[in-house]
């Protein structure tokens, strides 16, 4: 059994649907200070931005693996 957000993003990669979307806080494991929107807020939303030092080797290889298991990385000649 995966921790969250493991378990979520394994999900939404493992479902049927078309395109499956997943936050990059939620890939870089950030706590609930790294939201990008609060609802009903009207300020200070949509402001959040990723750096690349923010991305572990850890976080690449379990996206990696995951993406190819779940059939949707890209194979080589097909368009990305």
């Amino acid at each position: 059994r995966e921790p969250m957000p493991h378990a979520l993003m394994h999900a939404a990669l493992n479902s049927i649907a078309e395109l499956a979307i997943v936050p990059m806080q939620d890939v870089l494991e950030l706590g609930g200070e790294h939201r990008m929107n609060v609802p009903g807020v009207a300020d200070g939303n949509w402001h959040w931005q990723f750096a690349w030092e923010q991305l572990q080797p850890t976080a690449i290889d379990w996206w990696r693996a995951h993406v190819a298991q779940s059939g949707r990385a890209a194979r080589s000649g097909e368009p990305t």
